[in-house]
């Protein structure tokens, strides 16, 4: 690759969260194609992401079928990597994960806001901003709530 002086993406395959260790790899593999790498064609982005995939990523890109079109889309990679990370959805268990959080010394209000906000998701709840709401209530760590 040309030398842009940006770091090269990297997939983080022994990430305890593999689904968070996608998103951030995606969004920086994304932020190089739409800025110095814009001009490249996209079959050669796919290259590109193969890359930088790591070998683990090749591994399971060589488990799939594709046409030689699906090649050329990076839409295909994006996909097949999504769901490959993705684990199952475990409502009960992301429940329990939600219930059992609670702020840690180092953590700032608003560090465990959006940590509260990125486990309800997974908790399929109608109302997730009132559970929020109670789990701040009773997940906060401090006298005066």
């Amino acid at each position: 690759m040309e030398n842009t002086g940006v770091p090269t993406p990297r997939m983080d395959w022994d990430s305890s969260n593999l689904p968070d260790a996608w998103r951030e790899f995606r969004q920086h593999v994304e932020l190089m194609f739409s800025g110095p790498l814009r001009a490249k064609e996209e079959e050669e982005k796919c290259s590109y992401l193969l890359l930088w995939i790591g070998e683990k990523g090749r591994d399971v890109y060589n488990t799939w079928t594709l046409t030689a079109d699906e090649r050329k889309v990076l839409q295909t990679y994006y996909a097949k990597f999504e769901a490959y990370v993705t684990p199952k959805a475990n409502p009960i268990f992301a429940r329990y994960k939600f219930h059992e959080k609670i702020q840690k010394d180092c953590e700032n209000f608003d560090q465990f806001v959006t940590e509260l906000k990125l486990l309800v998701k997974d908790c399929n709840y109608p109302n997730g901003d009132e559970m929020i709401r109670d789990r701040i209530v009773f997940g906060i760590n401090s006298p005066r709530v």
